[in-house]
Order: structure tokens, then C-alpha cells, then sequence
């Protein structure tokens, strides 16, 4: 592919964006919450580590990982802490029926939760917040970055354009702004955020103890394993619209494998546990990010492959 053909190709997403609306001055929707569908129950909710359920979430690519939930959806964890519980992520409103009704199959009811955790905006992962915080009374925390776009309707940070499942502009109300280096409490337990600029500028690592591990609530900072993803190193997909940075992203991850962790949390895939495996992810993670910036080339972010050449197709490129 030639450097022109290149920059014509940024120069045309960067039209598409702008021609699709995703930048300031979306209004916001009004969510529809959809009745759960028959045959539901034939889920099966298990935890993944003692007192953190996984509930909500695609395959991520594995036949062997469970669909819980909407195509598209964030991994969602219920998590048991020491003076009730919490979400982590709550998907697409598409899915909120969903689950709810994977909480009751958890053992709990929607109603016990209190506080939900939010690692960044995308709409994959906090579609539903709105209608979460309307109907439970949840206490949401998202960093403050995140929060300051919401404040001023701007719905950059919110999401992707196109893809097979393009996402509603739904803001909420942030009742906690999260700032970088912040201990605060969430159902009894102290919270520590860590801000992870890189994938989206908003992304924050959330780091607690429970039952005396560490556990990181990364979002899509780091990946969990997948078919596509078996020696690791897959990071978060990244475009300029949400302000994504490949030496931020560097930084971010340098920063991190300074820290002690025990159990990463991701938003997609499954989770990585134990020390060193977390260590080895986020070292893949960083060799990864290095590369690109080493190639100084010029990459289409943000597009499976597939998805790219339908889209260089339909726009008049050649493949």
C-alpha cells in the first residue's frame, strides 16, 4: 500500500467519523430496557475466583469461554465485597434483563448491589449505566476525564463508529469523578485508581484486596486469553476520536508492571490469575506497543480485518 493511499485512507475515517456524528453535541437517548428472552435459564453463572462472578460478556473469540450476554457486550463481574456488592461494567442496555436475571442465577437479586466500578467510557462496557443507576440507585465511579465529556455532551470518549453493532450515545450521571492516585471506599473496601491513559483517555486501573489477593479491574487496558490472542500481547483497539496514544499506552503499561497484582479483571476474555501471568500479559502488552512505535507506519485502528476490507471496498479503495 502506498504512503498516499495511506493517508487518504486516515484522512477518509477521520471524514467518516465526523459525517457519523460521534463527536460533541449528541443528545441524549432515552434507554428502552428489553424483557429478558426464553431460555435464559440454561446459563450457567460460575465464579471465577471465591466471591467474583463473571456475568455478563461474549466468547471474545473462544469456543470454550462462555457467551453470558449481547453480542458486543464488556465482560461484567458481581463482586462480593466485605459490606455487600458490586458491578464492574454493566454492557448494553440490550442486555441489562440479561443480567439481572444472571445475578438471580448467581445467587443474589439486582437490588442488593450498590456500587458499580467503570474503567472507562466505552459504550460497550457502560451502555446500560444510566438505566442501572434509575432503577438500583447504583453509585457510579468513573474517572474524572471520563466524567468532564459527559459534563460538556461530549460522546467521543462513549464509543466506536460502525462494526456490526453500532452503540447509542447514553450519558449518565458520574456520582463519584475518580482521580489519578485516589484510595476511596466501595461497600467497606478500599479502592485504589490508577490512571491508564492509552486505549481511551479515561482508561483507570482499579486495584482492591479481597481475600488477600490483589484483584485489577483493567477494563481494556489489558485482554484476557482468547483463540486470537494465545502468546498474548493484544491491547485495546485505539483511534484518534477517543484520544488514544501508543506512548501513553507505553507509559501506562510501565507504570503498572511496577505494581503487585494478583488477579487482572479484564474487559474482554478470560481472566489472567496469578502473578506472573499477569506480569507476562502486561509484558507481551508492552512488546506489542513498542513494535508499533518502533515501525513508525502507519496502522488502521480499530477494525478487524474483515471489517477493514468491506470498508476500503465499499470507499473506493484497493485492497
Amino acid at each position: 500500500m502506498s504512503m498516499n493511499l495511506r493517508i487518504k485512507i486516515i484522512v477518509a475515517i477521520t471524514l467518516l467519523c465526523a459525517a457519523a456524528g460521534c463527536g460533541v453535541g449528541h443528545g441524549p437517548v432515552k434507554e428502552h430496557v428489553p424483557a429478558a428472552k426464553s431460555g435464559d435459564s440454561q446459563r450457567v453463572i460460575k465464579e471465577v475466583i471465591p466471591d467474583v462472578w463473571r456475568i455478563g460478556g461474549t466468547s471474545w473469540g473462544s469456543k470454550d469461554f462462555a457467551t453470558l450476554s449481547a453480542k458486543g457486550d464488556s465482560n461484567v463481574y458481581l463482586i462480593q465485597l466485605k459490606n455487600g456488592l458490586i458491578l464492574v461494567d454493566c454492557a448494553t442496555i440490550k442486555s441489562m434483563p440479561i443480567i439481572e436475571d444472571n445475578i438471580r442465577l448467581a445467587g443474589f437479586e439486582p437490588d442488593q448491589i450498590s456500587e458499580m466500578l467503570l474503567p472507562h467510557s466505552h459504550a460497550d462496557h457502560t451502555e446500560a449505566a444510566r438505566a442501572w443507576r434509575k432503577r438500583y440507585g447504583l453509585r457510579t465511579h468513573l474517572s474524572e476525564v471520563g466524567a468532564i465529556f459527559m459534563d460538556r455532551d461530549d460522546s467521543s470518549l462513549l464509543g466506536f463508529v460502525g462494526g456490526d453493532y453500532p452503540l447509542k450515545y447514553a450519558p449518565f450521571v458520574v456520582d463519584h469523578r475518580v482521580r489519578d492516585g485516589e484510595v476511596f471506599g466501595v461497600a467497606g473496601t478500599e479502592v485504589a485508581a490508577t490512571y491508564v491513559p492509552g486505549h481511551t483517555m479515561d482508561s483507570t486501573l482499579f486495584t482492591l484486596e479481597l481475600n488477600g489477593q490483589i484483584i485489577g479491574v483493567s477494563g481494556d487496558f489489558v485482554f484476557g486469553p482468547a483463540e486470537w490472542n494465545k502468546g498474548g500481547g493484544g491491547i485495546g483497539a485505539m483511534r484518534t476520536l477517543w484520544k488514544a496514544s501508543l506512548r501513553d499506552y507505553r507509559d501506562s503499561l510501565k507504570n503498572v508492571l511496577q505494581m503487585e497484582i494478583d488477579v487482572l479483571l479484564p474487559g474482554h476474555g478470560r481472566i489472567i490469575a496469578g502473578r506472573e501471568n499477569v506480569r507476562k500479559e502486561l509484558t507481551t502488552a508492552l512488546a506489542t506497543i513498542e513494535n508499533l512505535i518502533a515501525t513508525e507506519k502507519i496502522y488502521i485502528f480499530g477494525m478487524h480485518k474483515p471489517q477493514l476490507k468491506r470498508w476500503m471496498k465499499a470507499n473506493g479503495f484497493d485492497d
